[in-house]
């Protein structure tokens, strides 16, 4: 990462202010930063709540009650396992928030590179297991659906786990953000997905296309 573009984000001057003026002064950009992020966030989460709200009676038009059931519970189960990344993701946060601080880009660089290469391998034989076991799992049992959903169901759930394990890799970027103190480009991440998949719904309904798990 460059030490300006880093420096940029920050609202940190990269001239010595020295003393304590200098402190003072790249504790006012700070604040500054950290208040912006405070109002951004609020306007985003405000707007991902309309969104998912909108979700409900669109998402329920697509689907028939069977499978729009079942796509909230796919949703909310990703949604609690989102939680569960063995604490690398945060405590690369905070390090990364130090290394920041005192300016150590080569630190940060170590940092981050470390925490995808350890959360990679991870995702990656969470993957592979579920991967094998796949197969052997009666999805209609577990969800209490129709048999004839089964098929459709273990080609949702596979894209489902793969799609959401990839995005555990990738989220680090929200780390790397909120190390930066910028939560609300953080918190827009996962509003501007949502607000594609209401896009999409709409689409597909606006073609005509029949309700689909996998759509």
């Amino acid at each position: 990462m460059d030490l300006n573009l880093t420096n940029k984000i920050r609202g940190f001057s990269l001239k010595d202010s020295g003393g304590k003026a200098g402190e003072k002064s790249a504790a006012g950009n700070l604040n500054r930063i950290i208040k912006k992020n405070l109002l951004g966030s609020f306007m985003v989460k405000g707007a991902g709540i309309v969104i998912n709200l909108a979700l409900i009676p669109i998402g329920i038009n697509f689907l028939d009650k069977e499978r729009f059931g079942v796509w909230i519970i796919i949703n909310s189960l990703l949604a609690w396992l989102s939680f569960f990344d063995l604490g690398l993701g945060n405590g690369m946060r905070n390090k990364l928030s130090a290394a920041f601080h005192r300016k150590h880009i080569k630190e940060a660089r170590s940092l981050i590179s470390t925490g995808y290469a350890s959360i990679f391998v991870t995702t990656l034989g969470v993957f592979i297991t579920f991967w094998l076991l796949n197969g052997f799992i009666t999805w209609s049992s577990v969800f209490n659906v129709s048999k004839e959903l089964n098929s459709e169901l273990s080609r949702v759930i596979f894209w489902s786990v793969s799609l959401f394990l990839l995005q555990v890799v990738l989220k680090n970027i929200g780390f790397i953000l909120l190390g930066l103190q910028l939560t609300a480009i953080n918190n827009s991440l996962l509003v501007i997905a949502n607000a594609a998949a209401l896009a999409i719904i709409l689409i597909c309904q606006h073609l005509g296309l029949p309700g689909s798990l996998l759509l």
